[in-house]
């Protein structure tokens, strides 16, 4: 859409993967682009003056990936054409799918006409247009209208307020997602678990969001078995220099080592959009990261340690930078054909990746001499922190977006460059 100047009369979404699939939320931790309240503006801006949106998607029970598509297209709608953003919504449901249709210039009587005959036709339920009472139950139940007070609720006047109340009331996580948090099939709120097993709605939770467990279980797994396989040999070897181990030295090296993959992956969600496919943002944003942190690596030879905190200063600013503005630039450089979009998506990663090179090196030059104890427990805090970030990131990801997880890396630089200049250059 960003790429071509067209107008369509009609642009259409059909429901993907299998229908168990999609009831069971093993999409929960993919990135879909295709289905944020940005993309679905995208396509508003894409239509006709009486082209329509329609969007399938699995009926899942209880409700919750339809009733997103429904605030979502409802607030995509009021953001291209508020004027008549009331009018431009039409809701059908069969025994397995949900198809919403918008029109950003309304639907008239007589489309709402055509569409409610064709709908008993084909054996559909409506469950929403602008001024229908109660949604048809002539051929398939729902246990609740949900999606007819979804639809009333995202139509409603008072710039969203409605939407946003109906939203924070649902059971599950339905409010729609921007291209900063990309996980429209990600429907748990983690506040709800709680309610969800000490009530009868505890038989929908395996159901309904096993890649959220799956993530939770990874992060726990990966904590234990990094501690085994770099904290503990390290420990059992060096219990007799027990000096050689310090709070700030392991607070230093884990804060980096944390910092450096949660940058990476941030970096990696982002340039996803920008060039079209996780397989191309992946090889990007490795390829720059290696070779520039290497080089920086390479160039902290010349820098000298007091500089440390200085340096981790400079990474964290950028990478706050980087938080702000890194996916205004994706949206700004998206119409470019391809190797334009890897070349400026490259050169925004470079400087910080290059400053990221630094800060380990510059760590280990304050160790003591040649104290190989305490150099290995730099090298264990750093690996485990590492291996812990992967998961521990997507989480964050997942729950508040890339930008998050940028200044999650800024952070962590940020007291890595604290304890550097507490140490004032000396032993860490």
């Amino acid at each position: 859409m960003a790429r071509t100047p067209r107008r369509f009369d009609l642009i259409t979404l059909g429901a993907t993967g299998g229908m168990g699939t999609a009831a069971a939320g093993v999409h929960s931790l993919g990135e879909d682009f295709l289905h944020t309240v940005d993309a679905y503006v995208s396509y508003l801006d894409h239509l006709t003056p009486d082209g329509v949106l329609a969007i399938t998607r699995w009926l899942t029970t209880p409700p919750r990936e339809n009733v997103r598509v429904i605030l979502t297209v409802a607030e995509a709608l009021h953001r291209a054409s508020p004027e008549t953003a009331g009018e431009g919504l039409f809701v059908m449901r069969s025994w397995a799918t949900v198809t919403v249709l918008a029109k950003p210039s309304g639907f008239s009587a007589e489309d709402i006409e055509s569409l409610a005959a064709w709908s008993r036709v084909h054996g559909f339920d409506v469950d929403w247009y602008t001024g229908l009472d109660q949604p048809t139950g002539e051929f398939h139940l729902l246990e609740e209208p949900v999606l007819f007070e979804a639809a009333a609720a995202g139509t409603a006047g008072g710039g969203g307020d409605a939407a946003a109340d109906f939203a924070a009331g649902y059971p599950f996580a339905v409010h729609p997602v921007s291209d900063a948090r990309p996980y429209p099939h990600h429907f748990l709120r983690p506040s709800s678990i709680g309610t969800f097993l000490t009530s009868s709605r505890g038989t929908w939770l395996p159901f309904a969001e096993w890649g959220y467990i799956a993530l939770v279980a990874t992060l726990i797994q990966s904590i234990v078995l990094a501690a085994v396989l770099t904290i503990v040999p390290v420990a059992v070897r060096a219990r007799r220099v027990p000096s050689a181990f310090s709070l700030r030295l392991a607070g230093y090296f884990g804060a980096i080592g944390l910092a450096y993959l949660a940058a990476e992956i941030a970096a990696i969600q982002q340039l996803s959009l920008l060039l079209g496919h996780p397989i191309y943002a992946v090889a990007a944003v490795l390829t720059v990261f290696l070779i520039c942190s290497g080089f920086g690596s390479l160039w902290s030879d010349r820098v000298a340690v007091h500089h440390g905190p200085a340096v981790l200063a400079a990474a964290a600013f950028l990478l706050l930078i980087h938080a702000a503005v890194l996916l205004r630039l994706v949206h700004l450089f998206q119409p470019f054909p391809l190797p334009v979009r890897a070349l400026a998506g490259m050169i925004a990663v470079a400087p910080v990746a290059f400053l990221m090179g630094l800060p380990f090196p510059l760590g280990l030059r304050t160790l003591a001499g040649d104290d190989t104890a305490r150099t290995a427990w730099a090298w264990a805090t750093n690996g485990f922190a590492s291996v812990v970030a992967a998961p521990l990131a997507a989480l964050i990801a997942l729950e508040m977006g890339s930008p998050a997880v940028f200044l999650l890396a800024a952070i962590c630089y940020s007291v890595a460059g604290w304890i550097q200049r507490a140490a004032a250059g000396a032993v860490l």
